[in-house]
């Protein structure tokens, strides 16, 4: 047992059997259950660490103002402030914050309005956090608690970088570091030097970063602490994104993600996110750039903050025009874009010098996604559909990329024509051929030879399906952890019907083929996690039947399912819903499955 525990037994012991006056036992009970709070979620037991702290300030309450009273909302407010309840967590910290006042404790009442500082910081309320921090570091400087004001300098250094006051920010984390040094608290110095190396960054003085962030790394392996060195490795990733290394800069940024894990807040998750997106949107991987751009706004829409988003942002809008142009989120982006102008224009930092384009590849780098609605990327850059109405280009374009081998201008003339004579329809494939050209802004990119149409060979294509087929081909003949690995990719890799928006008539039976293999590969990786992972093979066979309601396995799936951890009510359920789509689809039943083992369809066939 911890000392915490031990203390609560011990007070556990003496409200049962001692006779105490009712302040006495209040006091205590709400000493007790503000220390059972601790306890719980520390456990990660949120509900009962709630409970115990509401509690314990109820009754401390009614005691009057008290350090007690205040320190159980302190650490109440904290409690929120790590869990994503906001809301209650300014309201205890602030009211914390007031009792520490109203008990002349300028020590407490430093450390309240710093958590709370910060936690208006990342709510983006500039005026309130810049109030509760400069508040705290006079109450800290008052009564010389040198920890308290380390704590709140590096806190106001974050607040002056957020207002765009890059000068004023250097200077506050350069005493934040000194003071850290001085009480040797490890965790905050490598914090300090962390951010310290992105203002530098932010400078264009890679020296200095790589210097803060050496010493920074060292600091944050000596506290031992994953959250500090998660911040560390974001700001090495960042480091790399400037230097030009992408590659690097998306092995820290993810390494950040798995260092930070559940010990981060959504605003570290969402900024990460965001820089990784920005990462590989450098790399000119777009859809992997909106993926996680998806991701970070998935997380802040999460906490209902646009502002988690508004940091990172500000600092690089590449991603955030990215998103915007690919029309993602748009109403969301469009706050964060509001709120990320609201911090510049900045003060201290040098103009960058224009970049003369020396020299361009002809092949461009393409990134399609097929699967759901046709998506273009080429460099990184979105390819919006052109004005004509019937866009043969995309069409071309979807051929091409499906037939990696490349198709006979005859044979693409009759699927694309098929109303118009032999003459006419090549002279209409060559009209389109010369405008797919243009949108991939590549002449070479499209190879016309031997009364063929190619994509380049040489040309560096990421498309979905090619990776779908690709993923399946490795299933077949692979078992154990590869089988999983390879099926579950090809399977997220299809987010819908294939070119779901277009109407082309060739369509149909490709659109059927890919809709079939995706199914029978949910069907097969339901098969193999069965055992293992049951309710994620319920979850596949729910997902082929949603895309094929036709589908007779996935419905036997489900019922041997529901046997095998004999849920006898599930089964029956399942049994008839399985009776019902075979009358619907024509397919025939297994006897043997509508005996339900005991249950009502089982004692009717006997």
């Amino acid at each position: 047992m911890t000392a915490a525990e031990d203390w609560l037994s011990a007070a556990d012991h003496l409200l049962r059997h001692a006779e105490l006056p009712t302040d006495r036992r209040r006091l205590l009970e709400g000493r007790a259950l503000g220390v059972q709070g601790i306890c719980a979620g520390l456990h990660g037991d949120t509900a009962a660490a709630r409970q115990a702290f509401e509690t314990a300030e109820r009754l401390l309450s009614l005691l009057g103002p008290s350090r007690d009273l205040a320190l159980a909302q302190h650490n109440f407010g904290s409690f929120c402030n790590r869990s994503g309840d906001y809301a209650t967590a300014q309201q205890a910290l602030a009211s914390a914050a007031s009792h520490w006042r109203l008990m002349g404790d300028s020590i407490g009442r430093a450390s309240s309005q710093t958590v709370l500082g910060d936690l208006h910081l990342r709510l983006g309320q500039m005026d309130a956090a810049g109030a509760e921090l400069n508040d705290a570091l006079a109450a800290a400087r008052s009564v010389g608690a040198v920890r308290m004001e380390a704590h709140a300098m590096v806190s106001l250094g974050q607040w002056h970088r957020a207002n765009g006051r890059i000068d004023a920010a250097i200077a506050a984390f350069d005493e934040g570091m000194r003071l850290a040094e001085e009480i040797v608290d490890r965790e905050l110095l490598a914090l300090a030097l962390a951010h310290r190396a992105e203002l530098a960054l932010f400078q264009d003085d890679l020296e200095f970063a790589r210097s803060f962030l050496a010493r920074a790394q060292a600091e944050g392996q000596r506290a031992g602490s994953n959250d500090i060195q998660a911040t560390v490795d974001r700001a090495l990733g960042r480091m790399h994104l400037v230097d030009g290394a992408g590659a690097r800069a998306v092995n820290h940024l993810d390494s950040a993600l798995r260092r930070g894990g559940d010990g981060w807040g959504p605003d570290e998750r969402a900024a990460t996110l965001y820089w990784l997106g920005s990462a590989y949107l450098t790399l000119g991987r777009a859809q992997q750039a909106s993926s996680y751009l998806e991701q970070a706004i998935a997380v802040a829409e999460g906490a209902d903050l646009p502002a988690l988003l508004a940091g990172p942002a500000a600092e690089d809008p590449s991603l955030l025009r990215h998103g915007r142009e690919a029309a993602l989120h748009p109403v969301f982006l469009d706050e964060v874009a509001r709120l990320s102008a609201t911090r510049r224009p900045w003060t201290g930092i040098r103009a960058p010098e224009p970049v003369s384009l020396a020299a361009q590849n002809e092949l461009p780098r393409l990134e399609v996604q097929l699967f759901g609605s046709f998506v273009l990327h080429r460099d990184g850059h979105l390819v919006t559909k052109a004005s004509r109405k019937v866009d043969r280009a995309r069409e071309l374009a979807a051929l091409l990329i499906l037939n990696p081998q490349g198709l006979p201008d005859v044979e693409i003339a009759e699927l694309m024509f098929p109303e118009m004579a032999r003459e006419a329809g090549l002279h209409n494939l060559q009209q389109a051929a010369y405008a797919l050209r243009k949108d991939l802004g590549s002449k070479a990119a499209v190879r016309y030879g031997a009364r063929t149409y190619q994509l380049s060979p040489q040309l560096v294509l990421v498309a979905d399906v090619r990776d779908f087929d690709t993923s399946l081909a490795r299933a077949r003949g692979a078992t154990g952890d590869a089988l999983i690995q390879s099926l579950s990719k090809a399977l997220d890799l299809y987010k819908g019907p294939l070119l779901a928006d277009a109407a082309w008539r060739w369509l149909e039976a490709t659109r059927l083929d890919y809709c079939t293999r995706y199914v029978s590969a949910a069907l097969q990786l339901a098969d193999v996690l069965a055992p293992l992972d049951a309710a994620r093979s319920d979850g596949l066979a729910e997902a082929a039947l949603a895309v094929a309601p036709e589908t007779d396995m996935a419905y036997e799936r489900l019922i041997y399912n529901a046997r095998q951890r004999r849920d006898i009510n599930a089964a029956r359920r399942l049994v008839k819903r399985y009776i019902s789509a075979a009358e619907q689809y024509g397919f025939p039943i297994n006897p043997y499955l509508v005996d339900d083992q005991g249950g009502s369809s089982g004692r009717a066939a006997r």
